[in-house]
Order: structure tokens, then sequence, then C-alpha cells
């Protein structure tokens, strides 16, 4: 698997210590550097710090191959606005963050000494991403249908995005396990319950059934789903929600087959970019945990 690791909330000095650096130390890879931008000014985050380190991401993402497993994880200063910060990497990345460290009130005899803490303490947050993203990973390969990568814009439910949200808030945790993931896992399946249902001849397929009773059907061996680059018409979280969920791996191409029980479907469904999009079909719309449509 490769790891994307982003390092945000580092003033000059010690974005040059980590720079110099070998990149395996954060991502196994000797030509695999994390994504490191200095922060200035004051030591907050504001609107807009996000889109450097997302367009970072998606360049790398185009580059690797759809069948190629990408974790994808965010260590961070725990600097004012830092909730607002981590938000833009909902739900893809698991996130762990660092206590702020100010240079400026360093005696100057002890710049280097501290410089070398800070960095002992980064390398073991990143060390800790790369821990839970294998976690999330286990947890999710061991489910070709789990409720924890159902769509959060078309699959309506009360319980889906609170309990994602607590997932993406506690696996940065010491204490985060198998146990916490599995527990949410098993709230979002006892009120959305997964069901069989026969199509014709075909062997019965799987399918989660939201607030609204559309179906979400496994699709088989079908995998078309998957968005591939960026541009006019998709932003860099619709092809990195397209490859990773909660740090994990997405299976390369998954999709939803849905539709009602009784047939027909919803004039439009918000796509990955919150657009308004028809189905391409008029049996079934194909959505994938990223909210693609097809």
């Amino acid at each position: 698997m490769k790891f994307l690791i982003c390092i945000a909330g580092l003033p000059q000095e010690a974005v040059d210590r980590v720079k110099a650096l070998n990149p395996a130390l954060f991502s196994e890879e000797k030509s695999n550097p994390p994504i490191v931008r200095v922060m200035r000014g004051e030591f907050s985050y504001r609107d807009g710090m996000c889109d450097y380190f997302l367009g970072q991401l998606a360049n790398r993402l185009e580059h690797i191959t759809p069948e190629e497993e990408v974790g994808i994880g965010l260590v961070y200063a725990n600097h004012a606005g830092a909730a607002r910060f981590i938000e833009a990497f909902f739900p893809f990345a698991v996130t762990v963050p660092y206590d702020p460290f100010y240079p400026s009130t360093w005696l100057k005899h002890e710049r280097q000494a501290r410089l070398s803490e800070v960095e002992a303490v980064v390398i073991g947050a990143v060390e800790r991403v790369r821990e839970r993203i294998r976690l999330m990973r286990d947890a999710l390969s061991g489910q070709k249908f789990s409720p924890l990568l159902l769509p959060l814009r078309n699959f309506r439910s009360d319980i889906l995005e609170p309990a994602v949200r607590e997932i993406f808030g506690q696996i940065g945790a010491e204490d985060a396990d198998r146990a916490m993931i599995q527990g949410w896992s098993d709230a979002i399946s006892e009120l959305h319950p997964l069901t069989r249902v026969a199509i014709e001849k075909l062997p019965p397929r799987p399918f989660f059934e939201d607030a609204r009773r559309l179906r979400f059907m496994s699709p088989g061996t079908a995998n078309h789903g998957v968005v591939r680059t960026i541009g006019k018409s998709h932003f860099p979280a619709c092809l990195i929600n397209g490859r990773v969920r909660l740090g994990a791996p997405i299976r390369s191409g998954f999709h939803y087959d849905c539709s009602y029980a009784n047939g027909g479907l919803d004039p439009h469904y918000p796509n990955c970019h919150a657009a308004n999009q028809a189905s391409a079909n008029t049996t079934h719309v194909n959505i994938s945990p990223n909210d693609a449509i097809r």
C-alpha cells in the first residue's frame, strides 16, 4: 500500500528539517516524500489553507493506477482553527494532531535541540497515522460490502454520517481499535440491515436500503465508478474520496446499483461535487462511495 502523508502547521525551520530527512521515515518509500507546507505569520489555520494539500493529493493520485492501494493521513499542529482545517479531510483521511510549538520563544542556544524534539514528535505522529491506516484497511478489507463505504450525500440515514464522523474523529487516538470501528459499522447495519433479493434468475444480490427506501445493491463484478481525473468537471476531493475512505483504500471502480423495489428513479442525485445529476440509465443509477453518479 502506498502512503500519502500530509504534514501541516510547521514553521520554516521545521519544514526544512522534515524535507532533509529520508522520505521513507514518513511513507516507507524513498521516492514518496510527505506533502508539507510552511505555516507563515500567525499560528492559526485560515480559510483556503487546505487547498494546497488537497491539490497535491489529487495530483499524486492521478499518477497512481486505480489498482494500487492508497492510504491517506494528515499530521497537524493543533493550532487555532484546526477543527475547520481538518474538516476538509473528511471522510477520507486518518488525522493525528501534535502539540503546537513556537520557535520565537526558544533561546538561541537551545534551538537545534528543540527542533530535534519536534522532528521526533512529527515522526511519531506519522507512525501512528500509518498504523491506523492499516487498522482501517484491515477492518474494511474483511467486508466486501461494508456499510462504512456508503455514499454520505445520497444514502439518506440518521446514523450513517454520524457514525463515519465518529470514526474519523477517534481513529487517530491511541486507544482506537477494531472493536470501535466494528461497533459503528454494526450501528449502521442495525438501522439499515443488509438484505438480499433475487433479481430475475440471477443469484440473490445484497443491498442496504436508505430512509427513502432506495436500495444500494452490490454491483457484483462490475467496476466502473471511479473518478480518475480532476479539472472543470471534478474537484480534488472528488478524486480523493473515490480512492480512500477513513484513511483506507476503496476497491477501484466500486459502486452501488441503486433503484427502488418497484422500479423508478429520482429525477436527479447530488454527485461527488454536490451538483445535481440524472442517471445515465432508466432502470437504475450507479452511485459510488464518493457520490459519483453514472
